[in-house]
């Protein structure tokens, strides 16, 4: 007997299943510094694409207060620099992360490239 995972594993699983399987302590008001709380990404590289507004604000920020590299995938390369500056300036206060781990003083904790 097989005990490998693939397509004939698949089955369609109700959207009431769904809910009862997936149980989160998160909601619609919940931020990102909170969902990252506690998490250590010292050593790892993160890639934020859309991080010069909004949303990819705020998850560059949490990544970055975790420990991670962040790298900020942007259209615009002047809005970039300004969230990656931000962070960077941000990084040295208070996040509400608690990590165990600090980061190295040469990682920069976000850097800009430009996408097309």
């Amino acid at each position: 007997m097989s005990t490998s995972t693939g397509p004939s594993d698949i089955r369609p699983v109700s959207s009431q299943d769904a809910r009862a399987l997936l149980r989160t302590p998160f909601g619609a008001t919940s931020t990102a510094l909170e969902v990252v709380e506690g998490v250590d990404l010292s050593g790892r590289r993160a890639l934020v694409t859309g991080a010069a507004s909004g949303i990819g604000v705020e998850t560059a920020r949490a990544l970055a207060a975790t420990g991670a590299a962040v790298t900020l995938a942007v259209r615009d390369l002047d809005a970039g620099h300004r969230v990656a500056a931000d962070i960077a300036a941000t990084s040295t206060q208070a996040t509400g992360s608690q990590r165990t781990s600090p980061r190295p003083p040469a990682t920069p904790p976000a850097t800009c490239g430009a996408s097309n």
